[in-house]
């Protein structure tokens, strides 16, 4: 398979960031936590050596951009497309080293915006059936065919750490760390790229993290290979038998919320919204009401597309907007 080192063989299809050869230096922390990290500005020629023994392969290549190695692909004979104004996420970014097991993670230097863009997961496309045979890890499964492996080659998108995702209304953990990226397929032009963007505000210093996988798939491929961590909010990992007994409840309250089929997690979400606004009606906070009645109406006929119970759910999607209606007409009277 010669696009393990030399590339030959694949070809560059789109880049989020600025170009490869703009990527002289890597922000990299390598001092233990929890303490504050000392950042250096290593040369990219080191970094990726680190890289190479640590996965122990014999050259990776480290890379912002998204690269395909199907054999039969639109993208044979076509130039590199560059995203403008390109992300270069090591102006907010910093890629530290956590131990022998779980390899690097990413933390924040700056304060990240809910809704920021923060960087993408670039690799090479191909075939699940051809990536498995090297690795399981650094996958990233865009359908039922075909993954973005970013084993030999990637970029900061390949270090970010597994998280667990925070139910709504689930009860607050004093020590874990929830999943602060979601994951989108973000199109530019004619290609869709997977993108991560802040799903809250980023703390500098904080930890950033999706969820790999809601239902397990992922964790089950590595049996043998890797044990399922958690981790702290300073960063640390920690296995499921040295977690609190709270915090493995929550871990196992979430793990049955999306083993429940699609539809009941969007109902439940939903009925969510609608307790909080009915709580915001009480508190007067009247906009904020109306906001969470309209989100649960959403939600509501969500699950009605999802295979949902149409009847009981068109109800629930009532309910909601007759609290709507009541809520824009008390507006208007005290306007």
């Amino acid at each position: 398979m010669t696009y393990r080192s030399t590339f030959s063989d694949v070809r560059p299809l789109f880049s989020c960031s600025i170009p490869d050869e703009q990527f002289d230096v890597i922000p990299v922390a390598r001092n233990p936590l929890p303490t504050p990290p000392v950042i250096e500005r290593m040369p990219k020629a080191q970094f990726k050596k680190e890289i190479s023994k640590y996965r122990r392969i014999a050259d990776f290549k480290l890379t912002e951009v998204l690269w395909d190695a199907r054999p039969t692909s639109a993208s044979i004979g076509r130039p590199l497309q560059q995203k403008t104004p390109p992300v270069d996420w090591r102006n907010y970014l910093v890629i530290r080293w956590i131990n022998q097991e779980v390899g690097y993670g990413v933390f924040a230097t700056q304060l990240i915006r809910q809704g920021t863009e923060v960087c993408t997961y670039a690799g090479v496309i191909m075939p699940y059936d051809q990536a498995k045979k090297f690795d399981t890890h650094y996958l990233y499964r865009l359908n039922d065919t075909d993954v973005i492996s970013a084993y030999h080659a990637g970029g900061i998108g390949g270090f970010l750490q597994d998280m667990l995702t925070k139910l709504p209304g689930a009860s607050q953990s004093l020590s874990l760390a929830f999943a602060n990226l979601k994951v989108c397929k973000t199109a530019y032009e004619d290609i869709t790229y997977i993108s991560f963007v802040a799903a809250n505000d980023i703390q500098p210093g904080e930890q950033l993290g999706y969820s790999y996988s809601e239902h397990d798939e992922y964790w089950e491929a590595q049996k043998g290979r890797a044990e399922q961590q958690y981790f702290s909010k300073d960063g640390i990992p920690r296995k499921l038998q040295e977690l609190s007994p709270a915090d493995r409840e929550i871990i196992t309250q979430t793990k049955q919320f999306f083993a429940t089929p699609y539809h009941q997690q969007l109902a439940y979400t939903a009925k969510i919204f609608y307790e909080s606004a009915i709580n915001f009606c009480r508190q007067g906070r009247i906009d904020h009401a109306l906001s969470g009645f309209q989100r649960a109406a959403e939600l509501y006929q969500q699950a009605i597309d999802n295979g949902g119970n149409r009847t009981e759910l068109q109800r629930a999607i009532d309910a909601c907007m007759l609290r709507i209606q009541e809520g824009a007409d008390g507006l208007r009277e005290h306007r």
